[in-house]
């Protein structure tokens, strides 16, 4: 067997993570589940679901304490996730703009309310 250097090494995993992107990329989204669902274990997939949480949460400006009592991780993981927004360009923060949700509108009163007194506003 030969030893391969660390530059080919390089090269090749750069090489495997493009067609792992390319490969799942060519499922439809229900391939996608059924795929990571079996490639990934338990506890991957719990991990990859709270990583996603914290995110949201921090761009939601939910407080770290608020974060690890949720989700029982640790400060250093949801400052990890914290480093990875700040440190990413426009369309990491575009996809997680998409990913969490809008704060409902605050209902507005119609002209027609009655006041606390009773009387019709005018």
């Amino acid at each position: 067997m030969t030893k391969v250097s660390k530059k080919n090494l390089g090269a090749l995993e750069k090489a495997l993570v493009k067609d792992f992107w390319v490969a799942v990329n060519s499922l439809t989204s229900a391939e996608r589940i059924i795929f990571l669902s079996q490639l990934l274990t338990p506890t991957e997939l719990k991990m990859l679901a709270k990583r996603v949480a914290i995110l949201k949460e921090l761009k939601l400006r939910k407080p770290y304490h608020y974060i690890w009592e949720k989700y029982g991780v640790m400060p250093n993981t949801i400052g990890r996730m914290s480093n990875i927004i700040y440190q990413s360009g426009e369309g990491f923060s575009a996809i997680l703009e998409k990913l969490t949700p809008k704060p409902p509108k605050p209902s507005k009163r119609s002209y027609g309310s009655r006041t606390m007194a009773g009387t019709k506003r005018i």
